[in-house]
């Protein structure tokens, strides 16, 4: 199973356009927050599944965090400001600790990343859009063993 990740598109249609045509084999999309219209954009577009959480800047009925299993493995996605995810990614990695989730995708920072944290693999998928960091525009793509890679619109960039 691949999954395309999406964070922080901020109202670029374009950006998430980019991302669907850079990853069209896509069975399913994880959204991450603040952009729902791009969310709804890519579920309409692609006919799959999109799952997706409310960001900071996000209106409506939007749950904040959601536990959901995907290829056999139970993921934590959340957008993470809740988490206060630019200062430290424990408390995220804590609560999927809690709700048995290998990992925990979350957006919020705009800084495309992986890193490990109490036994819980946690992947930022950047922002297609405003990166922040020096990084490039970037989502993740993420196969059936939770490999992440993230692409630049210009080519994979990083895999781990």
């Amino acid at each position: 199973m691949i999954v395309g990740v999406l964070s922080d598109t901020h109202g670029d249609v374009f950006a998430a356009e980019q991302a669907y045509r850079k990853l069209e084999e896509a069975e399913a999309w994880i959204f991450l927050g603040d952009g729902q219209r791009e969310a709804d954009w890519l579920e309409m577009e692609s006919n799959k599944p999109a799952y997706r959480v409310k960001g900071n800047c996000d209106a409506g009925d939007i749950p904040a965090e959601m536990a959901i299993n995907l290829a056999g493995a139970k993921l934590l996605i959340a957008h993470g400001h809740t988490f206060a995810v630019s200062y430290d990614r424990l408390r995220l990695a804590l609560r999927a600790q809690e709700l048995g989730c290998c990992a925990a995708l979350y957006g919020h920072t705009h800084v495309s990343e992986i890193e490990y944290m109490a036994g819980v693999q946690l992947i930022c998928p950047g922002s297609p859009s405003a990166p922040r960091n020096g990084r490039a525009k970037s989502f993740a793509r993420l196969d059936k063993w939770l490999n992440a890679t993230f692409s630049s619109f210009h080519g994979f960039c990083l895999s781990h």
